[in-house]
């Protein structure tokens, strides 16, 4: 069950409501995870925000393969997700971006993940809105895509390659990173 929970977590964590939203993708599109991001992965997360007990840990597996990546399930099912015209991988000046479809309603809308190789493993980078500064529009140009029955706004914005470097150098990159460490 914690398993399931640490998940949704995760899962929460890089495809919330908050996301960043872009209409394009950055960068090349690759065919394939570079060799040296394909392997196994772990990451130890405290379970607190459930059990209240700040001691109690759990952890997951994340695996990337040659063209796809994925998690264990609670039911130690490995689920991957290949790379496909929902699900890409691409390469903007040496760093890696995994982009995936926001939701099928704003096709072809892309959330974005920063993933960068280190010695001991990877560090994922997600996109999110700072709701407090709103830092993104000094950045990228918006756009009102909806305004949902329950109030939420969606808004998308408009890639720029150069805008999208300096935001990920000065913005992004100071940020703490989500540490996966490599297994094998």
């Amino acid at each position: 069950m914690r398993k399931v929970l640490v998940f949704a977590v995760i899962v929460l964590m890089l495809t919330s409501c908050t996301t960043i939203v872009f209409d394009n993708y950055p960068g090349v599109k690759q065919e394939a995870f570079p060799a040296e991001m394909q392997g196994f992965y772990f990451i130890k997360m405290p379970i607190r925000w459930f059990s209240g007990n700040a001691d109690i840990e759990d952890t997951v597996t994340v695996v990337i393969e040659n063209k796809g990546y994925g998690m264990f399930d609670s039911t130690n099912t490995l689920r991957i997700t290949n790379l496909d015209d929902k699900h890409i991988l691409t390469l903007v000046r040496q760093k890696y971006y995994v982009q995936a479809v926001e939701d099928e309603n704003y096709r072809p809308y892309w959330n974005i993940n920063l993933i960068m190789v280190t010695k001991k493993g990877l560090m994922i980078y997600p996109l999110l809105v700072d709701t407090k500064s709103a830092i993104e529009t000094s950045y990228f140009k918006k756009k009102l895509l909806e305004v949902k029955q329950n109030g939420d706004s969606v808004f998308v914005f408009k890639m720029d390659e150069d805008q999208f470097i300096k935001y990920i150098e000065k913005e992004i990159m100071t940020k703490e990173a989500i540490r996966l460490q490599r297994i094998k």
